[in-house]
């Protein structure tokens, strides 16, 4: 089933090709994965200590320009129960939540 539907894909790419034409099929698209690469520069962090990587530089840049502030860090109890539902869609167990609460390390 799988080897159809990559034939049929394939198939309609090259349809779409052969009427417009590869110019005009992508011309008036901007897609990103046909910009060339360019150097980007990371914002300038000065105003918090919250950073800790240029992903976060990021953010920050874009929080500050809209006028928003930082949520407080979730407590310790919160994080594990956000990281397993978000990672697996169910709440930690009550022994993985005191197991991460009692390791300092983690």
């Amino acid at each position: 089933m799988p080897l159809i539907v990559n034939i049929l894909g394939l198939l309609s790419i090259a349809c779409a090709l052969f009427l417009f034409g590869p110019s005009q099929l992508f011309a008036e698209k901007k897609l990103w994965s046909l910009k060339p690469i360019t150097e980007i520069t990371v914002p300038a962090n000065t105003k918090n200590d919250w950073s800790r990587n240029g992903i976060d530089d990021f953010i920050l840049k874009k929080l500050f320009n809209e006028s928003l502030t930082l949520s407080p860090r979730a407590d310790r109890r919160s994080f594990i129960r956000r990281a397993s539902y978000d990672l697996t869609g169910l709440p930690p167990s009550p022994e993985t939540v005191k197991a991460f609460i009692n390791d300092p390390s983690k």
